[in-house]
């Protein structure tokens, strides 16, 4: 099966019921917007750790669409949170045989400089 029919059938069966709207639009931007472009055309066993992290690299180098710049760290985690949350649940249910997105090194959030009045 191609990831982007996964994200789909995902979406509307195992997520849309289970969070909150907000949640919901998030997760189907995130899906439509970042995910399909990317490894649509994959199979869902064809999308290894590799691939995903150097996207990752990606996303925080030229990920923002609008400046052109990097995506926060927290923003590129919610990208990565919905493609490991779509590939567990295609695992857990027997439409993948494999999961491997546990390999993934997340960001680290930046540190915010705090100034004082």
């Amino acid at each position: 099966m191609k990831y982007r029919e996964w994200l789909q059938e995902w979406l509307s069966s195992y997520v849309k019921h289970r969070v909150k709207p907000k949640t919901y639009a998030v997760y189907q931007d995130v899906a439509q917007n970042r995910l399909t472009e990317r490894f649509g055309h994959f199979e869902l066993e064809e999308i290894t750790p590799a691939d995903v992290q150097r996207y990752v690299s990606e996303l925080l180098q030229t990920g923002n669409r609008v400046t052109g710049g990097g995506l926060s760290s927290s923003s590129a985690n919610i990208v990565i949170a919905v493609l490991r949350s779509s590939l567990k649940t295609a695992y857990e249910i027997g439409i993948s045989r494999v999961y491997t997105m546990d390999r993934i090194k997340r960001p680290r959030p930046r540190e915010k400089r705090v100034e004082c009045f």
